[in-house]
């Protein structure tokens, strides 16, 4: 018999793996997501911003030119003969409209003033956050009677309810 080499299993050389690649599908969608998130904020707000321009709720801030201080107002609060309001209001006038025509419209002016106040009850007058809608509605119904933009700003000097 011929003897064989013994054939000895000598150790495979360990052949290094290349190391994986990752795949870039996450990373591109993560991307894509960011993407589509900043284009739909961008798109919100501008169709927004037009949104609030064409129905006129985004107004352009009033400046005040000069104050057209006004006699103290006593009105019967409604709903109750015995509540009274008593208050001084000065306003911020713009300059669409002079001084002197500003105390010559002093009578549609009042009228106003005191239909907004005539209209309150002592419950709207006391609540919170009462005085500052009240000061925009005055502010509204004095320009609508004025026909402009002609009222700034409304402040308080006194205020007493009874």
């Amino acid at each position: 018999m011929v003897a064989k080499p013994e054939m000895r299993q000598q150790p495979a050389e360990e052949v290094q793996e290349a190391p994986k690649k990752r795949s870039k599908r996450p990373l591109l969608l993560l991307f894509g997501l960011v993407v589509v998130l900043v284009v739909g904020l961008l798109a919100f707000h501008m169709l927004s911003g037009k949104k609030g321009a064409a129905k006129g709720e985004v107004k352009k801030e009033l400046k005040v030119s000069y104050y057209l201080p006004l006699d103290d107002f006593l009105v019967n609060l409604s709903g109750s003969d015995d509540h009274y309001l008593k208050a001084g209001i000065t306003l911020g006038m713009t300059q669409n409209m002079s001084q002197d025509e500003a105390k010559d419209k002093t009578a549609p002016i009042r009228d106003a003033i005191i239909t907004v106040l005539g209209h309150k009850t002592l419950a709207d007058v006391s609540k919170e956050g009462a005085k500052e809608a009240l000061k925009k509605e005055i502010q509204e119904r004095v320009n609508e009677a004025l026909g402009g933009q002609d009222v700034a700003a409304v402040y308080f000097t006194s205020f007493a309810t009874q």
